[in-house]
């Protein structure tokens, strides 16, 4: 709604002012005044024609309206990347465990392997041994 105010204030012809260019100072704008074709204003300031005042007017129908829409788009992608990126952290999440889970049966399995190795080495040891003898 602040552009409508800006387009209110613009068209009861305030100016706003600059500063002067020469060294002299002359009066400000504060009003909006008529001015022949080619002729010199009685103050310094920006004139603002009426022709500003519809292209303004025309900014502020269409190019707000459709900022909003931009941002509203934007608002929405943002909100579907963070779900997906939450979604990808719970997957991600979700495969550690299970990976984590197969290690700790993999490592049981190998001590077991690790027991039945030694004991069949120790046992074709000893009987290696005794047929030697």
């Amino acid at each position: 709604m602040n552009h409508f105010a800006l387009v209110a204030w613009l068209l009861q012809g305030v100016s706003i002012p600059t500063p002067p260019i020469s060294g002299e100072i002359e009066p400000l704008c504060v009003e909006t005044r008529k001015l022949a074709a080619g002729g010199v204003a009685p103050c310094t300031g920006i004139l603002w024609s009426p022709a500003q005042t519809r292209e303004a007017l025309k900014c502020a129908e269409v190019r707000v309206p459709m900022l909003e829409a931009d941002l509203k788009r934007a608002t929405d992608l943002c909100q579907v990347q963070q779900l997906q990126a939450q979604r990808n952290i719970e997957f991600r999440d979700k495969i550690i465990d299970q990976m984590l889970q197969q290690r700790v049966k993999t490592q049981d399995d190998d001590a077991l392997s690790l027991l039945v190795a030694f004991a069949l080495g120790t046992a074709t040891g000893v009987l290696t041994v005794v047929l030697v003898k």
